[in-house]
């Protein structure tokens, strides 16, 4: 390793105190002799002067000779004054140029570069000659040239006593094949990172970003220059919800402490424009992180169209289903409607009181029964969002059992065993109801595609933890740790089937999104993709134990959550809590629907209005100013839907209480609102009305 410039100096300077101190001795003795002996022995110390002087330039010239550079010395003059013996002048050694000491250094430069013996890189004779000259001007200035071999120097100027100059020049041919080595690797590096289709990018330990991929600069809408702050216009959303993130699931506070992200997918908001986009979110810290370097490297992916695709598959899956129960529902809707029609027609004749109020139970059950098949229907039809209440797992195996029995073979029995029939879980029915049907479905196509089997049982039964008895099985991992498995109790919905099983690879892809085993056309393979995504939703287990010739297991486990919500099962109300007088504001497009509530508000002990649209309602509003609560559909003809009809109403009077109705979720709490109020989904139970309306109107009378 060659020494660095004060180390140089350093040694140079050794050297000339040397010859200084030799010459300064001379002197004193010279000087110190009386003049007579001057007079007779100034020959002889001439003489030693010269032998002196020769043994202290050779002893200097020796110790140049050890040093790994070589060394020019000029004049102020231009006369080229010391070279390191066996080295070079210019770019040659001196015996090759044929000009001794002496002679002028510009010359030698000029005639080196002419012939090629050195060379400046992209720069002509004069220009070159110029980059020397202006080199020389400065004390420690640098100037790098080519020899005609292709070997590399570095050539620094020091300036010395008596307008003398310095010229070191060192071999710098392996730190310039190192440089380029490095260069070329650091150049392959960035096409491979700007080629990837992944956004990639480096944290540094403050969270800064400090190199970035070109996909990267694109992605997240960044400028060049770097470290940079993460941009503020740019952040991550729950998929599921399209929330904002806790700090400890958001997965850019999470890069930041240093945790591994496997291909975690959020919704990715820009402020710049109100499209959704999705991405795949990966990080990993750096094992030995270089200092002022990256400590994680990031990398997202773009999977919108992906994500879309998947979306869109997926309600085409579930309407699928849907076709397949298509039958029997018209069934039950057909029974639905009947029971009513008949109810209608017995209550107008029959006086006994007790015939009617049983004749009046039936149709009330009837109108309940219709209502969960309209939810059924809008849950399977991706249109219903999720909402989650206390599930008696006895009522709904006895209702999910009719629901199979009217999608399944009869050569195919479906065996339904429920260990407690007391056990309660809470999740949202439709979705529980969607995965097992996808599950029995699964089973049933596998049976009869491969024509093998008879039987399929679902089996429900209670854990005080995740069970772990199934062998040879994928466990598709969830989020909850060990220490919380342990806290909570788990309902485990087994279901088996004798069919013809799964090879290992089919069984581990199960789960994807577009895989399936059946014949084209014949399905999408979203069946056990929804299943997945329903149980990790609910931060529980999907276990897939399954063997070729054996049939196939599913374990599906979701924990009760009931100890941590504090809720209790529904209970049925005994009495309709009533009104007093007050005067009720009621909007709604049907008119049939408008009159019925109007009337049934009347029963209840309040006054009403009616109105067919949002427009008529702001008219009446404005004109009636002792309306005490308006209670309106969401969905209405014209310009003003239900929630810009709250918010016109809130701006005339900001206390007067808001209760909305709707048949049709996407009106519900998916749409933005500014106005919050209860939401009460139709058809509504009496009771349920009478009970928001009495607390909304609670407020107002206390």
């Amino acid at each position: 390793m060659f020494l660095d410039v004060d180390a140089q100096l350093l040694i140079f300077s050794i050297c000339f105190f040397v010859l200084g101190f030799l010459f300064q001795g001379i002197i004193r003795r010279y000087i110190k002799k009386p003049a007579q002996i001057l007079k007779d022995d100034l020959n002889g110390e001439v003489e030693h002067l010269h032998g002196e002087a020769e043994n202290s330039f050779q002893f200097f010239t020796e110790l140049a000779e050890q040093f790994p550079f070589d060394m020019i010395i000029k004049g102020p003059d231009d006369e080229l004054q010391f070279v390191s013996q066996g080295k070079t002048v210019a770019g040659l050694p001196e015996r090759d140029l044929g000009i001794p000491l002496g002679g002028r250094f510009s010359e030698i430069l000029r005639n080196a570069l002419i012939d090629g013996s050195i060379v400046v890189p992209g720069a002509d004779l004069e220009n070159a000659v110029q980059q020397f000259r202006d080199v020389e001007k400065t004390d420690g200035a640098e100037i790098e040239f080519q020899d005609r071999y292709g070997s590399w120097y570095r050539r620094t100027t020091r300036f010395l006593s008596s307008d003398r100059l310095l010229l070191i020049r060192v071999d710098i041919t392996k730190d310039r094949q190192a440089r380029d080595q490095l260069q070329r690797q650091r150049q392959q590096l960035d096409n491979i990172l700007n080629s990837a289709r992944s956004a990639i990018c480096g944290l540094d330990i403050d969270g800064n970003i400090v190199f970035a991929n070109a996909q990267a600069l694109k992605y997240l809408e960044l400028a060049e220059g770097f470290p940079a702050r993460w941009p503020e216009q740019i952040t991550m959303l729950s998929l599921l919800d399209a929330e904002m993130l806790t700090a400890r699931a958001d997965p850019l506070h999470r890069a930041r402490t240093g945790e591994t992200i496997k291909g975690e997918k959020f919704i990715l908001r820009r402020s710049t424009h109100t499209l959704t986009e999705y991405t795949r979110f990966t990080c990993a810290p750096i094992a030995t992180p270089m200092p002022d370097g990256p400590v994680t490297i990031l990398q997202l992916d773009d999977i919108t169209v992906e994500e879309n695709n998947r979306q869109q598959l997926e309600r085409k899956g579930r309407l699928d289903a849907l076709g397949q129960l298509t039958a029997g529902i018209a069934h039950d809707f057909n029974n639905v409607l009947g029971a009513i029609q008949y109810a209608m027609a017995i209550i107008v004749d029959e006086t006994d009181t007790v015939e009617r109020n049983q004749v009046q139970e039936i149709a009330a059950s009837s109108v309940a029964r219709g209502s969960k098949l309209t939810n059924r229907l809008l849950t399977f039809a991706k249109q219903q969002p999720g909402q989650s209440s206390i599930i008696l797992l006895d009522n709904f195996i006895a209702e999910f059992e009719k629901l199979v029995a009217a999608t399944i073979e009869e050569n195919i029995t479906v065996k339904f065993m429920l260990d407690d029939p007391n056990q309660q879980i809470l999740c949202d029915p439709s979705q529980l109801e969607n995965a097992l049907l996808n599950l029995v479905l699964n089973s049933r196509d596998a049976i009869v595609r491969a024509k093998k089997g008879n039987k399929i049982i679902l089996r429900v039964s209670q854990n005080s933890v995740m069970d772990s008895s199934i062998q040879q099985s994928t466990i598709l991992n969830q989020n909850m740790d060990d220490q919380e498995k342990v806290k909570k109790t788990f309902v485990s919905f087994s279901l088996s089937d004798n069919g013809p099983g799964m090879s290992e690879e089919i069984r581990s892809r199960a789960t994807d999104p577009f895989f399936t085993t059946e014949e084209a056309n014949a399905g999408k393979g979203l069946g056990l993709s929804i299943v997945y995504g329903f149980v990790m939703q609910a931060e529980g287990e999907l276990r897939i134990s399954s063997e070729e010739g054996k049939g196939t297991t599913v374990l599906m486990t979701l924990p009760t959550n009931l100890i941590y919500e504090g809720l209790q099962a529904p209970s049925t109300p005994e009495f309709l809590v009533r009104g007093t007088g007050q005067t009720l504001l009621v909007v709604e497009d049907e008119d049939d629907l408008r009159m019925l509530t109007q009337r049934m508000l009347k029963s209840l002990g309040y006054q009403t209005l009616g109105a067919s649209s949002g427009k008529q309602a702001l008219e009446l509003f404005q004109n009636d100013q002792q309306i005490d609560l308006v209670l309106t559909d969401i969905i209405m003809p014209g310009h003003l839907d239900g929630f810009q009809l709250s918010e016109k109403l809130k701006s005339i009077r900001p206390d007067i209480p808001i209760v909305y109705m709707s048949g049709y979720a996407q009106s519900g709490d998916e749409q933005p609102r500014t106005v919050q109020a209860p939401m009460l989904p139709k058809p509504i139970r009496p009771h349920d009305l009478a009970e928001a309306l009495h607390r909304a109107l609670k407020p107002i009378n206390q």
